[in-house]
């Protein structure tokens, strides 16, 4: 009886297994679930404890975006990007964001928030659409990034902060799925995700390592256009902010280390 009833259970575990159900759902569903379960706890906690607990930006709606408004404020009053002290990305999105300035900044920072969801669907149907699944498994990708979204930390934080991640990860994810088709277009969005923050330029790494030399030269001409395009920005970029951002962050440890 009982090895009847083991094999009846080994052949449903391989009957799921090797059905799309398992393929396609199993890995967004059970991290959707992971997240659910995680902000489950966060209010929990936030119950018992009668406290707040700040999963999102504590300080004020779009904190992160106020710097980059400042940073335009000054370019078009005639000063540098840099002169807000807290304006820490390349020069291209402070000179992008000039447009949004004479809104104001309470409709400059809804229409950042609105260009970050709108990445984001973005990004996501990209994903979606590079798995080329079946229209029903489409349909639950897509539920459970939705609810992997809504109960999200990280997400929370970015819309919170109104960060330009998004529109940085946007670009790195549209370039790196056109790779194969499409390698130069690929290396187009993969230098203006680095025009927009750094990191992206990590990718040149594993581009050398797989030999992806004409989505390498796109990337890096991309980049190499937006510094030519705007050399004085560049260079306060690298003075102003790099150079004496690096000076100060020594002055400090070496501060600390004698303390």
């Amino acid at each position: 009886m009982c090895s009847r009833l083991e094999e009846h259970w080994r052949d449903l575990q391989t009957r799921w297994l090797t059905c799309g159900f398992a393929r396609v759902w199993l890995i967004p569903a059970a991290v959707a679930l992971f997240l659910i379960l995680h902000m489950a706890a966060i209010g929990i906690l936030q119950f018992f404890t009668r406290k707040p607990i700040f999963f999102v930006e504590p300080w004020f709606f779009a904190a992160d975006y106020y710097q980059f408004f400042l940073g335009s404020q000054h370019l078009l009053r005639g000063g540098s990007l840099y002169d807000s002290y807290m304006f820490a990305v390349p020069p291209p999105f402070g000179l992008i964001n000039v447009i949004l300035v004479p809104l104001g900044f309470n409709a400059a920072r809804m229409t950042m928030v609105a260009i970050i969801l709108t990445a984001c669907v973005y990004a996501y149907a990209h994903v979606v659409n590079w798995i080329r699944s079946e229209r029903a498994d489409q349909a639950i990708l897509w539920l459970a990034g939705g609810l992997a979204a809504l109960h999200s930390l990280p997400f929370y934080s970015l819309i919170a902060r109104a960060n330009l991640d998004a529109c940085v990860v946007a670009l790195m994810i549209l370039g790196l799925i056109r790779l194969a088709g499409r390698p130069v277009l690929g290396g187009v969005a993969l230098g203006l995700a680095a025009a927009l923050k750094l990191y992206p330029m990590l990718l040149v790494i594993p581009l050398v390592i797989d030999r992806r030399w004409r989505t390498l030269a796109a990337m890096v001409s991309t980049l190499a256009a937006c510094v030519v395009a705007t050399p004085r920005l560049w260079r306060q970029y690298s003075t102003q902010f790099l150079g004496d951002r690096a000076t100060e962050y020594c002055r400090l440890e070496i501060g600390r280390a004698h303390v």
